[in-house]
């Protein structure tokens, strides 16, 4: 058995991003939801939400999200690179290592 190279590496983590747990969600959606809802709550701190009209409220999001977004996604590229990194740093030093069975392939 040999260690899996970086391309490997890298299309188990893209298949494993987007692959659903049991409870529905994916990492993807939980890494998204909790870095926005994070900041959201921090961006609303200014102001009394009950009191806020639905429009400002939306408009508020749209705005925080619109801030957000390219910077999520550059943290998200970042955490993957340092991830796909350790794991070669692993499979350097335990090259034989149990490997994943693959995936089924669907019809």
């Amino acid at each position: 058995m040999s260690a899996p190279s970086e391309e490997e590496i890298r299309a188990s983590l893209a298949r494993a991003w987007t692959r659903p747990y049991p409870v529905g969600t994916t990492p993807e959606g939980e890494w998204s939801d909790g870095f926005n809802n994070g900041f959201l709550g921090m961006s609303t701190a200014p102001w009394d939400l009950d009191d806020m009209r639905d429009s400002e409220i939306a408009y508020l999001d749209e705005l925080t999200d619109t801030a957000l977004r390219p910077i999520r996604e550059e943290c998200e590229r970042a955490a993957i690179e340092a991830l796909i990194g350790a794991m070669l740093r692993f499979a350097e030093r335990y090259p034989d290592a149990p490997r994943a069975k693959p995936e089924p392939v669907s019809a």
